[in-house]
């Protein structure tokens, strides 16, 4: 979810499905992800970390970390 997020957010951020300019845009901007807010350096590579998503009434929701959370998880699934 999160990668789709990633090539949906260059490629709006482009207006066009172009590479070069995806790159680019991903390099100077941050974007809102599933997996929290997400950058990448010069090289590509974003800064570590972890999440815990879940869908719960049809939304993603973060359930760990506490201070990251945005709804406590269900167990068991439903």
């Amino acid at each position: 979810m999160t990668a789709a997020q990633v090539l949906q957010a260059g490629v709006q951020g482009c207006g066009k499905v172009d590479q070069d300019c995806i790159a680019d845009w991903l390099h100077a901007n941050s974007m809102d992800t599933v997996s929290g807010t997400l950058r990448f350096d010069a090289e590509g590579i974003t800064p570590y970390f972890l999440v815990l998503a879940q869908v719960q009434n049809n939304k993603n929701v973060i359930v760990y970390p506490p201070n990251l959370a945005t709804a406590q998880a269900v167990y068991p699934i439903p």
